[in-house]
């Protein structure tokens, strides 16, 4: 899952409009909403995470308090 570049030049970019190559996208941090299960929610999104390869990706609660 990267982003890639669709490459050329401007006169180019009406051929290249689509990227030819699978690639990574630039996931720095994904924030996990309100819920009352926040530690196994954010466990599971670690473990979803390092299984496709995205070690670096922080994982972080919303600190809105859930509300039932």
């Amino acid at each position: 899952m990267k982003l890639t570049s669709l490459g050329g030049d401007n006169d180019d970019m009406h051929e290249n409009r689509f990227a030819t190559e699978p690639g990574r996208l630039p996931i720095r941090e994904v924030r996990i909403g309100p819920t009352p299960y926040s530690s196994e929610a954010t466990a599971s999104l670690k473990q979803l995470l390092d299984f496709h390869g995205l070690h670096d990706v922080k994982v972080s609660c919303s600190e809105i308090p859930f509300r039932q």
